[in-house]
């Protein structure tokens, strides 16, 4: 992966990032949909299911803030960013909370929302892992 230096100590970022975390958001994206349409078919609340969504929504704004903190690689206000960062996400609990009345169903939600980030990056990690080991047998 190629980073090219800017004048003012920031990294930028190249296609391939770019694309990787478009992959990310696809596939936890994808999750949510199935995650979705499980609580439909088990009956769950429509707090529940449109609070992944929410949690999804946050996360995945988070994780771009993430990924621009740290391409900019400048410890001056890297604390602030990070206490930030989890302040963000904590208002996307309580904007769950406010609107809808099932406040611990929105809370999950919530929080399985945000996990789709976790589980897609672990199990995109274990899938090129494994292609890896594969192609490094092969030759």
């Amino acid at each position: 992966m190629r980073e090219r230096n800017l004048d003012d100590g920031s990294v930028s970022v190249n296609f391939e990032s770019k694309k990787i975390f478009r992959k990310i958001l696809f596939f936890s994206f994808a999750l949510c949909i199935i995650e979705s349409v499980v609580g439909i078919v088990l009956r769950a609340n429509i707090s529940f299911i449109l609070s992944v969504y929410i949690g999804y929504l946050f996360m995945g704004l988070g994780l771009h803030f993430m990924i621009q903190d740290t391409l900019k690689l400048k410890k001056v206000n890297a604390l602030r960013r990070y206490y930030s960062r989890y302040f963000f996400y904590a208002s996307g609990f309580l904007l769950s909370v406010i609107i809808f009345k099932e406040r611990t169903l929105a809370i999950l939600g919530t929080f399985l929302g945000m996990l789709n980030y976790k589980i897609t990056l672990f199990l995109g990690w274990r899938w090129y892992i494994e292609t890896e080991t594969i192609k490094k047998r092969k030759n």
